[in-house]
């Protein structure tokens, strides 16, 4: 979720942010926006709080709340606009109106990470293995420069812009994990983030139930490498390599054991040598070192050195 203070510790004038998100301002406002927020109760003064349609609740019900705690304004949908001007008649809480909350909190990510080309962004994708790699990746590019990754498991139609929205002015690297379950939705994704590097972990069988096939998978993911793309990364066991390429039309550089030596310490991971340079991982498991291995090569690729990734992979502990 966007921390306080985001937006690159900036301050934004309402009515620029309601022309990222596409939307309209009713009952406007010389308010600013400091923060963006879809939980009510994280909500304060300046916050911009997005009422997106959950599986159990609507946002909707929470936008009094929202108002109540100092909302510079709040991202409803056009439908509900009568309901939501009586729940926040009593604030000076402005109301943006857009056609869906949740496509305009990604139109917003998607504006505001053109304001900051300086961002080297990496997009990372696959059926299983993109945590790891995106927390290892991560810990090797902070030895380079001020880093923002995905916090937790934010990698979802909602995560992805809000960790988008962590960017701040200062930031030379972003590494964001994107995580699909449905037909469309990395297309969405990489029209928000336009990532200039892209590492697919594989193509497995997760969500099948929704892609009745993994054909579709393979399409669906195979979607990261966009037109434009600076770089794209595959394990070298990945059977599908050639397919990507032909799709992409962008030579796939692969990654694997090669240029490592490696030595299982069991339970408490493994002791990893790059050229040279020697580094313990809490990896428990061959399959997490192909991850730091995929992790390792995006690093060098950002320019990171063989004391840089020893330096960043040292200790390193995948999420639990």
């Amino acid at each position: 979720m966007a921390r306080k203070g985001g937006f690159s510790n900036q301050r934004y004038p309402l009515a620029k942010v309601a022309a990222m998100c596409g939307g309209l301002v009713v009952r406007p406002s010389e308010r600013i926006v400091e923060d963006v927020q879809i939980d009510s109760r994280q909500c304060s003064r300046n916050s911009l709080f997005f009422a997106l349609d959950g599986t159990r609740e609507h946002g909707l019900s929470y936008v009094g709340d929202a108002a109540a705690r100092g909302c510079s304004a709040v991202v409803v949908s056009r439908s509900d606009k009568e309901r939501a001007v009586a729940m926040t008649q009593p604030y000076k809480c402005a109301l943006i109106l857009v056609s869906s909350p949740l496509s305009a909190l990604q139109s917003l990510a998607r504006e505001y990470r053109k304001m900051l080309p300086q961002v080297t962004s990496v997009g990372i994708t696959g059926s299983c293995g993109k945590s790891t790699t995106k927390e290892a990746l991560a810990a090797i590019a902070s030895t380079l420069g001020n880093t923002i990754k995905t916090p937790g498991n934010f990698n979802s139609e909602i995560g992805l812009p809000l960790s988008i929205l962590q960017l701040e002015n200062d930031t030379q690297f972003g590494i964001f994990e994107l995580g699909i379950d449905h037909v469309g939705e990395m297309d969405r994704m990489v029209e928000m983030l336009k990532p200039d590097i892209g590492l697919l972990t594989n193509i497995g069988i997760s969500h099948l139930e929704k892609f009745t096939s993994r054909s579709t998978i393979l399409e669906e993911k195979g979607k990261l490498f966009h037109p434009g793309m600076k770089m794209g990364f595959v394990s070298d066991d990945c059977p599908y390599t050639s397919a990507l390429e032909e799709r992409s039309q962008l030579r796939l550089k692969q990654y694997g054991f090669s240029g490592v030596e490696a030595l299982d310490r069991g339970l408490d991971g493994w002791d990893l040598s790059f050229e040279g340079e020697h580094f313990h991982v809490s990896c428990v498991g061959k399959h997490l070192v192909r991850d730091v291995m995929g992790a390792i090569q995006v690093g060098l690729a950002l320019g990171a050195d063989k004391k840089d990734i020893a330096e960043g992979l040292e200790g390193f502990r995948p999420m639990q």
